[in-house]
């Protein structure tokens, strides 16, 4: 159940989201050199604009997807998750072909060094992109995707 929006309760629960976005974005995380942004402590203590989060965090998923994650969607997905800096190392036992890097290869030979959370988060996003194409079969009442 979702906390009442002017609850103390809702305040803390988005000083946390705000926290947990910023935790992604540490030097060790996502490299001054990628995000061209510094995620220092002085950066999170002026707690940055959204503006900030969201332009640091799209460089920084640019640069996993078009590095390592080789255009892997769910290989980008852990590694944001679990932090690039230890995945990397296991992406790059992976054979090089993009047919055969992908998550579910990544799975099968690291399982034990991916944490359980990483491996939850990327099967809940698969999950909210399989029940937005048609929330309804899952039970949902309300609309499908915006179609053109």
């Amino acid at each position: 159940m979702r906390p009442h929006a002017g609850s103390a309760k809702a305040a803390r629960v988005a000083r946390g989201a705000w926290a947990s976005a910023l935790e992604r974005l540490t030097e060790s995380t996502a490299p001054v050199r990628i995000v061209g942004i510094a995620a220092t402590a002085a950066a999170v203590a002026s707690r940055p604009s959204a503006e900030w989060l969201t332009t640091a965090a799209a460089r920084y998923l640019e640069d996993l997807y078009s590095t390592d994650a080789q255009a892997s969607g769910l290989l980008v997905l852990a590694s944001y998750n679990m932090g690039d800096t230890r995945l990397r190392k296991l992406l790059r036992s992976l054979p090089e072909s993009p047919a055969e890097r992908n998550y579910w290869v990544l799975l099968g030979r690291h399982r034990a060094q991916i944490p359980a959370e990483t491996q939850d988060y990327v099967l809940r996003i698969i999950a909210a992109a399989a029940i937005g194409e048609d929330p309804k079969l899952f039970g949902f009442e309300v609309a499908g995707p915006l179609r053109r």
